[in-house]
């Protein structure tokens, strides 16, 4: 008895007056816990995995999932009681209490505590659910937790620790195809992490097509992770109802899904989201691919050798304009009147070796004459193999062991 005495003391004390209704609620709560999910492809995938599959059992056991709201994991959890028709409850926070009080409660920790069962499919080491889950299972040696064994990168997770504490291993049953989907990648557009090691400065033969002085280029980015146009409920359902499309959402995917739609979606970030533009380069390709560099305070690559190139001709009888840099407060007063071909030269960045041309509106590709248009991708089995039935002429670039790029 003293045992319960103190859980309920403790449930008492740490959830908030909103949510106090579930401590007498009757109904057996399977709580979710996780650490922050991030970017990582294979992490995505088995998180998805393990709510797939945790939607699914408590479908036909009948029991009701608890989440925090706004927690990493709820909005998932979310989409998936809308998908597989389970019951969900979602624990709020407290609105009296803001966001900067020391003695707030945390949601997850009272999640910890309320669940009569708890799943943590991924549990980041020395981390904050790692402590609250050590604590309940020290105060409560009997709880079923169930903790997920994803690793952190290179790193261990916690899951081994929590169980030696007697935490349950959270079992992912992974089908034929998800272990291909897991594994079929080249190395070169891999996890981001593996890429900051690639050399910045490296060169490539650039084919005597694009070498000429007449074409305009288009490097492709990854999403982030959004496609255009798509929303945040959209991709974690695409992701949940097939989980290995996190694997299908890198560089070459986005250039691949440009040549089957036949457009490039003008976007506003390049014009401080004023007007949607699509932004080209004036430097040479081989120039264009050596800029290339990691920004970390954006978790990508910029310059990766997959895009598109359009001549000047098309570009300058079309709509395109030459960028214009301009120093200080007199950018923002021109914006007003041409809003996207205007940019600030910039303080700690030179914008202006961009050489950037912008397109005031989406790129209708099927409309651009053949001649006009041409596609590049890295070489490798896995760009000939996504882009062999392009309508368009794709040039495979071929890296360079050392020296300065050349044309073949």
């Amino acid at each position: 008895m003293k045992l319960l005495h103190s859980l309920t003391d403790i449930r008492q004390r740490d959830v908030s007056d909103n949510n106090s209704e579930l401590i007498s609620c009757t109904e057996p709560l399977d709580g979710i816990v996780c650490s922050r999910i991030g970017k990582c492809p294979e992490r995505i995938i088995q998180i998805a995995l393990s709510i797939r599959q945790l939607m699914n059992t408590r479908r036909v056991e009948g029991r009701t999932n608890l989440v925090g709201q706004k927690t990493a994991i709820s909005q998932w959890a979310i989409e998936a009681s809308v998908l597989w028709k389970t019951s969900l409850r979602c624990m709020t926070k407290d609105p009296s209490v803001t966001e900067n009080e020391i003695e707030s409660p945390d949601i997850d920790r009272q999640i910890v505590w309320l669940a009569d069962r708890l799943y943590a499919p991924y549990v980041r080491k020395g981390g904050r659910i790692e402590r609250h889950i050590q604590e309940r299972l020290r105060l409560d040696p009997l709880a079923d937790v169930h903790v997920g064994e994803i690793r952190d990168g290179d790193r261990e997770s916690a899951a081994s620790r929590l169980y030696l504490s007697g935490a349950k291993k959270l079992n992912l049953e992974l089908t034929p195809s998800v272990r291909i989907g897991l594994l079929d990648r080249a190395p070169s557009i891999s996890l981001a992490k593996n890429r900051r090691s690639q050399k910045r400065n490296q060169s490539w033969e650039i084919p005597n097509e694009l070498s000429k002085n007449r074409w305009l280029f288009h490097c492709t980015r990854a999403p982030n992770p959004l496609w255009p146009g798509e929303t945040k409920s959209e991709y974690m359902r695409a992701i949940l109802c097939d989980p290995k499309k996190a694997h299908l959402r890198t560089t070459i995917d986005t250039l691949r899904r440009i040549i089957s739609m036949g457009e490039l979606t003008a976007q506003a970030s390049a014009s401080k989201q004023i007007k949607p533009v699509v932004c080209f380069s004036n430097q040479s390709l081989a120039q264009l691919l050596a800029g290339r560099r990691y920004r970390p305070h954006l978790q990508r690559w910029d310059y990766e050798p997959y895009g598109v190139a359009i001549t000047k001709r098309y570009a300058l009888s079309n709509g395109a304009k030459k960028v214009k840099y301009i120093r200080g407060e007199k950018c923002a007063i021109h914006s007003k009147s041409a809003p996207f071909y205007f940019h600030p030269s910039g303080k700690t960045y030179d914008w202006t070796k961009e050489c950037e041309w912008r397109f005031p509106e989406t790129i209708l590709l099927r409309s651009v004459p053949y001649q006009d248009v041409r596609f590049f991708a890295e070489d490798s089995p896995l760009s000939r193999k996504l882009l062999a039935d392009s309508h368009w002429k794709v040039h495979f670039l071929r890296k360079l062991p050392n020296g300065n790029g050349d044309h073949l």
